[in-house]
């Protein structure tokens, strides 16, 4: 029987030391009467210690918070089980976290012998949570605040401000030539500029106010019980600060600058969602404004408005492509000369999530500004050499142009995306045009020029656009090679009636033809216009008085009716 129990005592020793970490007892009168040998290893405090004072006197250094420590002796005191978590410092000055569970012993007789517990070394896993909350509230990176807790900040200064009628400003910053540091030197170089940048940030700001890193290169800066006027001159402040810094790396020196958008919070303040949309507004305000400067969001302000508004459009424009709420337009181009191939320009227009149909003057401004005009000439060009190929291989012969915006022929991957569709498309490359502007092709000249090149060597055309809309366009032709020059709209409109606009088209006309450009008319909206044209040997009309854009679903339908001949025999009529 001895040795049975000798047994069970080492088996209970065993399963005890693998469930937990350390076991103790105490008697009657909290004196510590077992505590298992592994405990010194883990507190760094001698047994001779823990038997030197009597539980409840150690719980004082055990438990820092004095409400919990009162507490805990309570249920001593009372001889309740307890679950408490002790926090202390070891001999060598390191935090050891203890949870600690205990249960009272009482005898056959009810008469109370002293506690048994256990507890659990949680030190690794105290830190852990540590880190965990620190990165919740902290960017990594910079160690400033967090976008996440720069909101939940920003929202409990809106809720305040409704009844305490205080008022506060939101600065939002956004680096200038940012983007130069990392595609010049690397990433590694732009995340040491945002340290630096930080550190300098955090010298102007007070010990009330957050500074946090947004995302990126954008840094927000919540000034509590700050007027508007103080604001400014804290803006202007960072302002001068960051013109002043350069950034040094590898003996290369940058210079940055920043954009700030100041957003007053007030009584009036709706939600913090709303100043975060303000914020954001201004400080593109101030962009286009020129960089490096401050700008105030306003009610009526038209550049916040105008921002705002391109806000909204973006946030449709991204929501239509994921949910595929783009739909093709084309417009018939017709040929003056009967010789000539028919011209189909595809368009491109927006369903709302009513179904109305939206212009593309009311989302492609947006879209080019905010970068999102590839993704959309991308699906153009999808829905038109893959879905929609089974429409244009059965048409007779002629041009389908594609309109291409600046922005994509900046695109070095754009050639390899149109070969790759090309693989897959029954379209002839001879039968595809990529029209493109003018400006657009000033603005990303060496890009445009070898994309130009590279597409010609496949057999696709292209157009240039809204040629004639500026004073340097006769200088740049000579330096495209083009199939189509389309006069813009603006001349043609009003040439019966202006003279000038008149020995325009025809000078634009004469040098393409010299060229061996075919020339496209645009705004072509009335029968004196377009027995001008033919004066002129223009050789293709484009314009209400020809064609209305229609959806692309119709196109078949169209070349089959009667309209379509009336097309054709317009071509063949005398002048």
């Amino acid at each position: 029987m001895e040795l049975a129990l000798l047994r069970s005592e080492e088996r209970f020793k065993d399963f005890a030391s693998l469930a937990v970490d350390i076991y103790w007892e105490t008697d009657a009168s909290y004196g510590i009467t077992f505590l298992s040998e592994n405990q010194e290893a883990i507190t760094g405090i001698s047994l001779e210690h823990w038997f030197s004072a009597t539980y409840y006197q150690h719980t004082n250094n055990l438990i820092t918070d004095e409400e919990s420590r009162k507490r805990h002796q309570q249920d001593l005191l009372e001889h309740r089980a307890f679950d408490v978590e002790y926090q202390f410092l070891k001999p060598d000055g390191s935090l050891c976290v203890l949870h600690a569970k205990a249960k009272p012993i009482f005898g056959r007789e009810g008469v109370f012998k002293g506690f048994r517990g256990i507890a659990k070394d949680c030190t690794e896993a105290f830190w852990l949570a540590k880190q965990l909350e620190h990165r919740a509230i902290y960017d990594d990176l910079t160690g400033l605040a967090n976008r996440r807790e720069f909101e939940l900040r920003l929202e409990r200064i809106v809720a305040e401000t409704h009844s305490n009628k205080k008022e506060h400003v939101f600065c939002y910053l956004d680096l200038d030539q940012f983007k130069i540091v990392n595609d010049t030197v690397g990433h590694l170089a732009g995340d040491q500029l945002l340290k630096q940048v930080a550190e300098l940030l955090k010298k102007d700001v007070r010990s009330t106010d957050t500074l946090a890193r947004l995302g990126g290169d954008e840094f927000g800066i919540l000034l509590e019980n700050c007027p508007l006027n103080r604001a400014v001159i804290i803006a202007e402040k960072l302002i001068a600060d960051l013109t002043k810094y350069s950034f040094n790396w590898n003996e290369k020196v940058f210079k940055v600058g920043v954009s700030i958008g100041l957003v007053a919070i007030t009584e009036h303040t709706a939600t913090a969602t709303q100043v975060m949309s303000q914020a954001d507004i201004a400080c593109y305000a101030a962009k286009d404004l020129g960089r490096n400067r401050f700008h105030i969001y306003q009610r009526e302000d038209h550049e916040s408005h105008q921002r705002h508004s391109d806000l909204l459009q973006v946030s449709l424009i991204q929501q239509a492509l994921n949910e595929d709420r783009f739909c093709l337009y084309y417009q018939f181009i017709t040929p003056l000369e009967g010789e000539l191939e028919p011209y189909y320009e595809i368009l491109i227009r927006l369903r709302d999530k009513e179904g109305k149909l939206v212009p593309p003057g009311a989302f492609i401004p947006a879209a080019e500004r905010y970068n999102l005009m590839p993704e959309i000439d991308k699906w153009v060009m999808r829905k038109v050499l893959i879905e929609s190929q089974h429409i244009f291989s059965r048409l007779p012969l002629g041009q389908v142009a594609i309109n291409l915006s600046g922005t994509s022929l900046n695109d070095p991957q754009l050639g390899t995306y149109v070969k790759h569709l090309l693989k897959s498309s029954s379209l002839p490359p001879e039968r595809i045009c990529f029209e493109i502007t003018e400006t657009a092709v000033v603005s990303n000249l060496s890009e445009a020029l070898v994309f130009i090149a590279e597409m010609r060597k496949l057999g696709i055309r292209f157009a240039l656009d809204d040629f004639g809309s500026g004073l340097s366009s006769f200088a740049y032709l000579k330096r495209f090679e083009v199939d189509f020059l389309k006069i813009d709209g603006s001349l043609v409109r009003d040439m019966t009636t202006d003279y000038t606009d008149q020995v325009m088209v025809q000078a634009i006309n004469q040098i393409g033809h010299a060229m061996n450009i075919h020339t496209i008319a645009e705004f072509v909206e009335t029968e004196e216009d377009i027995a001008m044209l033919k004066r002129f040997k223009v050789d293709y009309a484009q314009g209400f008085a020809i064609s209305k854009p229609s959806p692309l679903e119709d196109l078949e339908k169209t070349l089959n009716s009667a309209a379509y001949e009336k097309y054709l025999a317009l071509a063949a009529s005398p002048e």
